[in-house]
């Protein structure tokens, strides 16, 4: 069984880095790299918290199955 503890930020952290590439990757295109790196990251997190939660309701769902 895994240790729930490490596994609790890894959506978020994962959901900051491809935001971030993403912002990134709009602020070279528009040329405002200032501007759309925090947006990136911002909308980024916001993936990852929402995916981590439904991680975590289907890990209780299926240990109230049990």
């Amino acid at each position: 069984m895994k240790d729930k503890k490490n596994d609790s930020g890894n959506s978020m952290i994962m959901g900051m880095c491809i935001g971030l590439s993403v912002g990134v990757a709009i602020g070279v295109a528009t040329k405002n790299i200032p501007l759309w790196m925090p947006v990136g990251m911002s909308v980024g997190m916001l993936f990852g918290l929402a995916l981590g939660s439904e991680k975590e309701e289907d890990n209780n769902d299926k240990s109230n199955k049990e």
